[in-house]
């Protein structure tokens, strides 16, 4: 017997996108269903890091549909992190948790310090340490941009 088919975590339909009076993509649909990897594959500039952005609620295509399971959340790693402002590396992954250990777990899965001062890593540190503070939030899509 198959195994039954995950619903939706998220469905696009014929998204569009224009940036400064050009397409930056169109006709843009797919679903993605728990458990489901999906890499987006192209060229710079060609709309990869916005469609994520669209995904996760933080910017609005032109037109088309976009459907999100009621109550989803996502962690973004982005290209470059930010540890600014943070005084130790377990202060910048455990932020907006409510207890620090799922942090604590993840930076040692990841290799990293968390007493280490975020200025003094490398920047292969820094995107473990990002990789971490988005585990450690265990959501129900992770997005990561080129990491």
């Amino acid at each position: 017997m198959a195994p039954m088919a995950q619903p939706p975590l998220i469905t696009l339909n014929d998204l569009r996108l224009t940036f400064g009076g050009k397409p930056l993509f169109t006709g843009v649909s797919f679903s993605l269903s728990k458990g489901e990897r999906v890499a987006l594959v192209g060229r710079n500039g060609a709309g990869k890091s916005t469609l994520m952005k669209i995904i996760s609620e933080s910017v609005e295509s032109d037109s088309g549909d976009v459907w999100r399971q009621p109550g989803i959340t996502y962690a973004i790693v982005s290209q470059e992190p930010s540890l600014a402002g943070f005084e130790t590396v377990l202060d910048y992954v455990s932020e907006g948790l409510e207890a620090s250990y799922m942090a604590e777990a993840e930076l040692m899965e990841f290799g990293v310090d968390g007493a280490a001062d975020p200025t003094t890593l490398s920047g292969g540190q820094q995107r473990r340490a990002a990789l971490a503070k988005a585990f450690a939030r265990e959501p129900d899509v992770l997005l990561l941009d080129e990491p």
